[in-house]
């Protein structure tokens, strides 16, 4: 199958973590995250004798605790190979061999899928102290024309932690803008997402809220 990929694609994403990489949940996006650390212009070079370096999933706790025998790292190798043909068969890269490597190319849908997969990661950071204000998302979307977007926005809000004061209002209390104008990129919906921080609330919301949050 041909895989349309474009010359000097960038990948405009910041990093994975380590931590990031082991809560992916499925081989294909941790490989495909663990390929874009080595990608420059949408290129990576792999040596498929050393496929292992990719270290494939740590959500099994018996491979955690398994010892790095040459069986084992054979089995990581063919596991993480299987990975890319199925990464490839999806139409997200194309690998090439040469010489004694593989060349892995993003295609611009392999691009797009990783900021999708980056997306899936993201964690709002908590200050040490509380600092006594809230943060209101109030997600205006018209579903005619934006249900499904609207319907991952509530998802996302809901995997984040997200308290729903109402239906288009959602509460947090630390500091979610970088993470919440992403996922609205990402959708489309920046320009109905409006996020405002409040100081003071009614007596019986502040309540709530902190009981929610043990805060």
């Amino acid at each position: 199958m041909e895989i349309p990929v474009t010359n000097n694609l960038k990948i405009e994403i910041e990093p994975f973590t380590q931590e990031e990489l082991e809560n992916l949940k499925t081989a294909g996006k941790y490989v495909l995250a663990a390929l874009s650390g080595l990608a420059v212009l949408g290129v990576a070079v792999v040596a498929p004798n050393a496929l292992q370096i990719l270290g494939l999933r740590h959500r099994d706790a018996k491979s955690k605790n398994r010892k790095m025998s040459p069986l084992f790292v054979e089995h990581q190798r063919k596991k993480v190979k299987r990975t890319l043909f199925y990464l490839r068969s999806k139409g997200y890269i194309s690998i090439a061999p040469t010489n004694h490597e593989w060349l892995v190319k993003f295609s611009e849908k392999g691009a797009q899928y990783l900021r999708k997969v980056k997306n899936e990661t993201l964690v709002i950071t908590q200050q040490e102290k509380w600092d006594n204000k809230w943060w209101f998302v109030l997600a205006d979307i018209p579903t005619k024309s934006h249900e499904r977007a609207a319907q991952m926005l509530r998802k996302r809000l809901k995997q984040l932690g997200f308290f729903a004061l109402q239906r288009t209002v959602w509460v947090y209390p630390y500091n979610p803008i970088s993470e919440i104008n992403k996922i609205s990129n990402q959708y489309n919906i920046g320009k109905f997402v409006t996020i405002a921080e409040v100081s003071r609330l009614e007596n019986e919301d502040s309540i709530k809220l902190k009981s929610f949050f043990n805060l």
